[in-house]
Formats: structure tokens, sequence, C-alpha cells
């Protein structure tokens, strides 16, 4: 049973290690030990244990550098039935990873090779939480809505700006529709939408290979496809198809276009032309801009043969 245990997690962080490149988070650390900097609220360790480390420049607030920390939960070939528990624990082991982190070496000398570079005035440490399973039974449970009304006591003491969890569910998603992008968005880049802090034209990134990780667990992925001359939006949804949702994805559509897209693909994972065809008229009917009205297109991610 150890050794099966022990296999399962080997193989659940080698995926792990392929989903965070996948998503352009290339060149990360791995297996990094960092010295335990708190022997008063961490008495029992010397050492931690980063999964995996990623510091990018942020495409979505300039002058940001974020600190990515990763810790990959997947040993287990099952969720628990009721999660709130387990991932407090995660929680509670990933921000104090989270803080002895941010009182290392491996970090000041990390940052220095950014520093070189760039100018940056903040700097963020967010926790990323990898937890997935060795079952394909589980890939439909959210943990995200699961865990949602979880009471975390003392999470104003937690050592990261944010944190992100990505179960099964969601790194199957992500991994689904980039795939389905290859395939079909040649050039295909992670469309950085306006925030208000990435105003600045001289130093703006508008598009790239990178994943924020403030996608990393978003319903609705944006990308742009540039082909030749013309430039397509395409908005990936986790979520099946609803009217009320293809309304608001037309909405974000619209503001994120600025009239340059010359096609706009909103790709659900259960769209049909058999079933949703009409109410897809329907709603584009209700709409007064014709000129985007024109450029909507419905699509599945999934690989249907008749659609």
């Amino acid at each position: 049973m150890g050794e099966q245990a022990k296999r399962i997690g080997e193989l659940g962080e080698e995926a792990a290690f392929k989903f965070l490149e996948r998503i352009g988070w290339t060149h990360g650390q791995r297996g990094v030990s960092i010295p335990c900097n708190d022997t008063v609220k961490h008495p029992d360790r010397e050492t931690h244990g980063v999964d995996y480390l990623k510091v990018y420049s942020c495409p979505l607030i300039q002058q940001r550098l974020v600190n990515a920390v990763v810790s990959i939960k997947a040993k287990e070939d099952t969720y628990d039935k009721y999660p709130n528990s387990v991932l407090k624990k995660h929680l509670k082991e990933l921000s104090d990873i989270c803080n002895c982190y941010n009182r290392s070496d491996i970090k000041s000398e990390t940052l220095s090779n950014f520093i070189v570079d760039q100018i940056f005035e903040h700097e963020s440490i967010v926790g990323v939480l990898i937890w997935i399973v060795n079952n394909k039974e589980e890939i439909n449970r959210d943990l995200l809505k699961e865990t949602s009304t979880a009471i975390i006591d003392g999470i104003e003491d937690y050592q990261f700006e944010a944190a992100y969890l990505v179960d099964l569910r969601r790194a199957e998603y992500i991994w689904e529709i980039l795939n389905h992008a290859d395939k079909n968005f040649d050039g295909w880049e992670f469309l950085y939408i306006e925030t208000g802090l990435n105003y600045r034209e001289d130093i703006k990134i508008k598009s790239g290979k990178l994943l924020p990780v403030e996608y990393i667990n978003s319903s609705v992925i944006p990308f742009k496809q540039s082909k030749g001359s013309q430039e397509n939006i395409v908005l990936y949804t986790i979520d099946n198809f609803h009217e009320d949702d293809l309304r608001k994805l037309i909405g974000l559509a619209n503001k994120l276009s600025s009239s340059f897209a010359s096609t706009i693909f909103i790709i659900f994972p259960d769209y049909t032309n058999l079933k949703h065809e009409n109410v897809v008229r329907k709603v584009l009917a209700s709409f007064s801009d014709a000129d985007i009205m024109e450029k909507i297109k419905v699509i599945s991610y999934k690989d249907y043969l008749v659609n």
C-alpha cells in the first residue's frame, strides 16, 4: 500500500510539472529546500520544501513581480468526501512555506536576477495549491465550489497575498483547452485584459504564452489569435452552455475586442448546434451592435464528430 501511494504521488507530481510547463511557467525551480526561519511557529521544522517556484513579471499589474510558490498534493486516488479540513491543512502548510521563503536567501537571489533588467515597484507572494488525484471519476468534482464556505481560522496571519487552488477539474480543463487551441488557433496567446493597473503603453504586454496566476482558477480564459493581418478573440469557459452565460461572454468579448477582432469565438464544453443554435440566434438578436454580432461564433472544445 505504501509503495502504491508513493507511485501515485510520483505520477501526480510529474503530471503537475507537465501542467505548469504547459501554462508557460517554464524554467521554474523544482524541489527547492529553504531553511525554516520561524522556529517559534514551526518548532519541528528545519527546512521547508517548495515543490515549484515560478517568479515572473505580472502582465496584469505593471511593475509587479510575482513569486508563485507551488505546493503539489497528489498522493491520493480520491478526494475526501468532505474536503474542507484537508484543504485547511494544505493551506496552512503552504502559508508556512511562503513565510520562510519570504525571508530566505533564495528569494533574494532569485529577485536580483529580475531587478537587474527591470524596475519593480511591488512584489507579491502567492500560494498555488495543485491538488490532484489519480482518478478520472473525480474529474467533475469542483473543489473550489465545495470548499467555498470553508472557515479558515487565523487566515489573516497567512503569509501570502492570495492563494489559488487547482483541482483535477481545473487542471484537466486548462489542459484540454490548450490542446484545442493548438489544433484550431495557430499562433494563439493568452490575452491579458485591461485592469486599470496595466495602462502604460510603453511597458504594456497585451498577450503572451504565460498564464497569469489570476487566470489559473478562472472559469473563463481569454485568448488572442493572430492570423496574418487578422486578430481573433477566443473565450473558453469551463461551464456548460447557458443563455445567461452566453450574454455575459458576449459582453466580455465586446469589451475585450475594441473593434479589432475579425472573429470572436465563444467556446463551451457542451455546445451543439442541434440543442443550442436557436438560443444563440435569440441572444444575438437582442444586441444592438450588428457589427459585433456578425463576428460571434459559438462552438465546443469537445471533439464531436456530429455537432
